[in-house]
């Protein structure tokens, strides 16, 4: 008769989830706090409250930078094109380097922006 209590006991233990609150602060991966929900399966990390403050208040400054940012190498590059089209000889030279940089620096000020903004939703993972 006793068996069968712990069976039971056992069946409603890795039925019902645990919960866990972390207090943890890591700037490096982005998780001020977190909430770890797990069974006997699965463990989940859920971003709350202070991450998800955290990664908004991030991402609108990041926002704010790429655009500025994004504006001013836009206003460089239409100088350095006018001095392409109508500069001299060296002018056209040093324009020409200049606006393969401002390219570069475009591509990969980007390329971190749209990081950023896909890596958001995975901050939510599960732990196998």
């Amino acid at each position: 008769m006793q068996d069968g209590n712990n069976d039971e006991d056992c069946k409603r233990s890795k039925v019902r989830p645990v919960v866990h609150l972390g207090g943890s602060i890591s700037l490096l991966s982005g998780r001020a706090e977190s909430l770890t929900i797990s069974n006997a399966q699965d463990v989940y990390d859920i971003p709350i409250l202070g991450t998800v403050l955290l990664w908004t208040i991030s991402y609108f400054i990041l926002l704010k930078e790429w655009v500025l940012d994004n504006y001013r190498n836009l206003v460089l590059l239409d100088v350095q094109l006018e001095r392409i089209i109508f500069g001299s000889i060296k002018d056209k030279k040093h324009a020409l380097t200049r606006v393969g940089d401002l390219i570069v620096t475009m591509a990969k000020m980007n390329l971190l922006f749209v990081t950023a903004a896909v890596a958001f939703p995975f901050l939510a993972r599960r732990h196998d």
